[in-house]
């Protein structure tokens, strides 16, 4: 139960927003527009013009952030507890640590906040080769 209370979703790692155009239409669906925000994010702010774009018809509740996850996100303008979901998908694993990342998410989850995190587990040759020799692509710990 929300109330009257703002639900709020942080994803990291937005790029160029494909889990975002598929969890938009699933919330607002549930929560209505008036009922939460959703922060898009990434290391880089160059993917937001066309998120922007992309998601024009979620202007209302989108806001858009830089976001580094090897700097705790409290020293990024965001607050403990602030959200009662993170979404980091196939991000994780460019972090420099990733238990510290995890611990850096945590502490911006409301309690009983959720963090639903999605990677690669499979590697074919095409994203092998596609990835490899991305830079910090491999930089998890």
């Amino acid at each position: 139960e929300l109330g009257k209370r703002t639900y709020r979703v942080l994803e990291v790692g937005a790029g160029t927003g494909g889990t975002t155009a598929t969890l938009l239409p699933l919330l607002t669906d549930s929560l209505g527009t008036d009922g939460f925000r959703y922060y898009y994010s990434d290391l880089s702010a160059a993917f937001f013009p066309q998120a922007r774009s992309k998601l024009m018809a979620y202007s209302n509740i989108l806001r858009f952030a830089v976001v580094d996850l090897d700097i705790d996100l409290r020293y990024q303008g965001f607050a403990s507890a602030q959200f009662d979901l993170v979404v980091a998908a196939n991000v994780l694993h460019a972090t420099r640590d990733t238990k510290r990342t995890l611990g850096h998410l945590a502490q911006v989850l409301r309690p009983l906040g959720h963090l639903v995190a999605k990677e690669i587990a499979y590697m074919s040759p095409f994203n092998e080769v596609t990835y490899a020799l991305t830079k910090g692509m491999w930089n998890f710990a």
